[in-house]
């Protein structure tokens, strides 16, 4: 696309101390018509003006943020320092991307979910509720981050993973392949579940509480009693994922 698609506008509004301006489409392209408000820029730079990438309804892109390809901002979600989203990325709801991290692919984020320092969501990648991906980490493959699950450091999360209730990923850790990640939070452990069956509880220190390959389907706990209540929850919590 050799020309503008779009103009800047008087209506404006203030956010952390920077003024941004609505856009209007000035031709149609994807679902967009011309004459249609969108969202919110700082500056051109925000917004490319190639590819079919938007910012729709009260979406916001600010600092030295970039919004290009065939990405999309939606709803009240909002870009800035220097934070990229780009391919088919969306960012809805009030889903922020921010510092210098990247959303890219056909990666997704809703609720308020967040993506920042110099993190990467890509792929089929879904941060939605308060998921947090931050440090350096990186999340591909068709993994899923709910349920305030945080990625954090050096942390890779890839295939068909499902981090959530509270979960924090971090370190140096790998998760990957057909997993579940839970936090139950009143007993300060994590557990992890696969849907062949196999389950493993550690406690914040990493200590393996419980480990077994037939726990979700046989409930049999042998002489666990110490963690009995721990593993019924557990157990509770993973049928009810595996429904989701």
């Amino acid at each position: 696309m050799n020309k503008k698609k779009y103009m800047m506008l008087s209506e404006s509004i203030e956010m952390d101390g920077h003024i941004l301006y609505r856009i209007q489409a000035l031709v149609p392209f994807s679902d967009v018509q011309a004459g249609q408000m969108g969202g919110f820029i700082e500056s051109e730079e925000n917004l490319s003006h190639d590819g079919l990438a938007w910012i729709y309804d009260d979406a916001c892109a600010c600092d030295g943020s970039r919004v290009y390809g065939d990405a999309q901002l939606r709803n009240r979600a909002t870009i800035r320092d220097n934070a990229q989203a780009y391919d088919s990325a969306v960012l809805e709801d009030d889903s922020l991307v921010d510092e210098e991290a990247e959303v890219y692919g056909r990666a997704r984020m809703r609720g308020c979910s967040r993506a920042s320092g110099t993190s990467c969501i890509y792929d089929d990648v879904e941060l939605i509720e308060d998921a947090h991906a931050r440090g350096n980490s990186r999340a591909y493959g068709s993994t899923i981050l709910r349920n305030q699950a945080v990625l954090d450091d050096n942390a890779r999360a890839y295939g068909s993973v499902d981090i959530g209730y509270h979960a924090m990923i971090c370190g140096d850790a790998r998760v990957s392949k057909n997993t579940h990640w839970f936090h139950l939070g009143f007993l300060n452990a994590t557990f992890f579940f696969n849907k062949f069956g196999g389950v493993s509880i550690y406690s914040m220190q990493d200590e393996v509480l419980y480990d077994s390959a037939d726990f979700i389907h046989k409930h049999d706990f042998g002489e666990l009693e110490v963690i009995r209540p721990l593993a019924e929850k557990a157990c509770e919590m993973a049928e009810a994922a595996i429904k989701i």
